[in-house]
């Protein structure tokens, strides 16, 4: 009987070490992994809205009369988007959390990620009605309406 006892309580034993190991070298791996994949989708999400933004611009610069198009715009939390007349172009940003071991596509540094979306020539958009201190800073999700009135493209919030 004893022998019984004894090997039930290795057992046992090798199912805790097996679940120390788990928790100790395997664990952490997958927490990173899970970060570093929740970092590539934001830098997706972000590049997708100020695509989504241009695409929307361009095609009111393209119109031949007046146009309006709606679209709805989603930004992570931690990034940001301007409007920059001057460069006719839409810049956006993204701090992530640097738990991916190599620099994401558009990212500068495994922590900063920074882009441009060019635009038509000629669209130079005014985007003053949706931006705040220069530029549109997520957690966000709403609506944007894209107008070109009188040969003028504008952007503002729906409603």
């Amino acid at each position: 009987m004893n022998i019984r006892g004894q090997v039930s309580i290795e057992f046992i034993l090798l199912i805790i070490i097996g679940l120390i190991y788990i928790h100790t070298a395997i664990w952490p791996v997958v927490n990173d992994a899970a970060a570093a994949a929740e970092d590539v989708k934001a830098v997706s999400d972000t590049k997708i809205a100020a695509q989504k933004l241009a695409n929307a611009m361009n095609e009111a610069a393209a119109s031949n009369g007046e146009s309006r198009k709606t679209i709805q715009l989603f930004l992570p939390a931690g990034a940001a988007m301007a409007c920059d007349p001057g460069n006719n172009e839409i810049k956006y940003g993204l701090q992530i959390t640097g738990l991916y071991k190599r620099v994401p596509v558009g990212c500068v540094t495994p922590t900063d990620c920074t882009g441009s979306v060019k635009l038509l020539a000629g669209a130079n958009p005014d985007c003053t009605a949706i931006t705040q201190a220069g530029k549109i800073e997520g957690p966000l999700f709403k609506e944007v309406v894209v107008e070109k009135i009188g040969g003028s493209i504008s952007v503002k919030w729906a409603g």
